[in-house]
């Protein structure tokens, strides 16, 4: 693939799915109907662009690396950015 065949857009939305299926699957291991899984559902379910998680597998992918290896690193970066 040379560069002229990388398509950004496409890359940050299969990112973005990525990233929000495996938080959804965090969320799901907890009982769905405690208050407090319910708001970091609604927080963390809320939207977004996923950058934060997105750039670190980017980070993972240039260091030669899977980035599945690091999604859960990612997903914990955007947990702890919608809490604050």
């Amino acid at each position: 693939m040379n560069n002229m065949d990388f398509n950004l857009k496409q890359y940050l939305m299969e990112k973005q799915e990525l990233v929000n299926r495996y938080l959804k699957l965090i969320l799901e291991q907890f009982n769905q109907k405690h208050k407090l899984i319910m708001a970091m559902d609604h927080s963390l379910m809320a939207g977004g662009k996923r950058l934060r998680p997105i750039l670190s597998m980017a980070a993972a992918q240039a260091c030669g690396k899977d980035f599945l290896i690091a999604l859960p690193a990612c997903c914990a970066i955007e947990m702890i950015h919608t809490y604050s």
